[in-house]
Formats: C-alpha cells, structure tokens, sequence
C-alpha cells in the first residue's frame, strides 16, 4: 500500500490485549503480508479516547481515520481487501 502512496504516511493501531500479541497480532500481520508500522493501545479506559478520536464512533472496530491537513474522513468498517481500502483512499484525496 504504502508503495503505491509514498505521500501517505499508514499507522495501524492494534486494540488487542497485550497477552495477544504473540499469538494473534503478529501472526495476523504476518499472514497478511502487512508491512506498516503497528502499535499496541494499551489504555484500558476506551470511553475517554474513543471521545477524543470522534464522539460519534460507538467504540467498534475496525475504525479507520483517513486525514490531511484540511479533512478527516471516519470509517467505522472493515474493508474486503487491499483494494478496497485504496478505493477509499483515492476517493478521500480526488
């Protein structure tokens, strides 16, 4: 993806449990080819930054936040696949 985007800049945000990541989250990324830079939310107390992210997203996941400096665009979606989200992306930015 990000290849394909060298101007974007992707940032994954795993909410796993930290007793998961050895056993989910890297083999997921692995599995899935997933190259992007990931990092582990580790605040227990979802309500207050789920707020903060955007009071309108319910606290499901996936979440997505597409943003530049003008616009933020919220998905609270899963997407079918790599394309997919491109698709989301090139519609965010054209």
């Amino acid at each position: 993806m990000a290849s394909q985007n060298p101007d974007i800049d992707m940032l994954l945000v795993s909410m796993d449990f930290t007793n998961d990541v050895e056993t989910s989250l890297k083999p997921f990324l692995k599995d899935n080819n997933i190259k992007s830079r990931v990092i582990l939310m580790e605040d227990p107390d979802a309500n207050y930054w789920i707020n903060q992210i955007d009071p309108s997203w319910s606290g499901a996941i996936p979440f997505t936040i597409i943003f530049n400096k003008n616009k933020r665009l919220y998905l609270e979606q899963s997407f079918e696949n790599a394309e997919d989200f491109q698709n989301q992306i090139n519609q965010f930015y054209n």
